[in-house]
């Protein structure tokens, strides 16, 4: 598994000083790739191609997305430690000692964290930076995949987005075209309907291989924890519309 970094600035200039000192010491936020571009009017093939993928995965479409930076790797033990450890009153994942995780885990991605306990984290991520972190929206997740600037997007652990899969497990109220202002993605716990599923992405290292393509689209309750499920963050260089 890819180790977090530094804090990077979309030009790839040197990290935030001052965003850096408000963080707990030796807790430095996730790294965070730049997009390929700083235009604020991106543009994503999103979806597949091929016929034989689930109904859910298309048709494929362009979609534009405000500038954003997806954090370089799912959030480690080291760093949801910090998080646990300012918030008494929240629970550490199942397995920690004493709001730590084992030894061996604290870089490896954390896991056991419901999509209440990732938007949680966002939270005070961004309360104790001053910047706006929040769950990726699948589009963005999908957006973000290459050969380069962004580690472990498959095959490790399954990823919570903000994006609404719907009601029923097999078959999406909100399939494609993807509309970001449709109401499918939430970011206030207040604001989830009854019975929503979130969608997550990436598969885990439990999937079969049908599960471990870019397009690939998961859904869970948002209230479930299992031991290969984690977050990754996003950082807004806009208000998405």
């Amino acid at each position: 598994m890819g180790h977090p970094g530094s804090l990077q600035s979309l030009a790839g200039q040197p990290a935030d000083r001052a965003a850096r000192r408000r963080l707990p010491p030796h807790h430095p936020p996730p790294a965070l790739r730049a997009g390929d571009s700083a235009d604020p009017c991106r543009f994503l093939f999103l979806g597949s191609t091929d016929p034989a993928a689930p109904s859910g995965e298309r048709p494929q479409h362009t979609l534009h997305l405000p500038t954003f930076r997806l954090g370089k790797c799912p959030v480690s033990g080291r760093e949801y430690t910090a998080f646990v450890k300012d918030r008494k009153d929240h629970p550490a994942p199942q397995g920690w000692f004493n709001r730590e995780p084992p030894p061996d885990h604290q870089d490896q991605p954390v896991t056991d964290v419901s999509w209440y306990d990732a938007l949680a984290y966002c939270d005070w991520l961004s309360r104790q930076t001053d910047r706006r972190y929040t769950l990726p929206s699948e589009a963005e997740w999908e957006r973000a995949w290459g050969q380069s600037g962004i580690q472990d997007l498959l095959g490790g652990v399954q990823q919570w987005t903000r994006s609404l899969w719907g009601t029923q497990p097999q078959q999406p109220d909100f399939g494609y075209p993807y509309y970001p202002a449709d109401g499918r993605e939430v970011t206030d716990p207040a604001k989830l309907p009854v019975q929503a599923r979130l969608v997550h992405r990436g598969g885990s290292f439990k999937s079969p291989p049908a599960d471990l393509r870019c397009t690939a689209r998961g859904n869970a309750l948002p209230e479930s924890k299992i031991a290969w499920r984690g977050l990754r963050v996003v950082m807004h260089l806009e208000e998405p519309k």
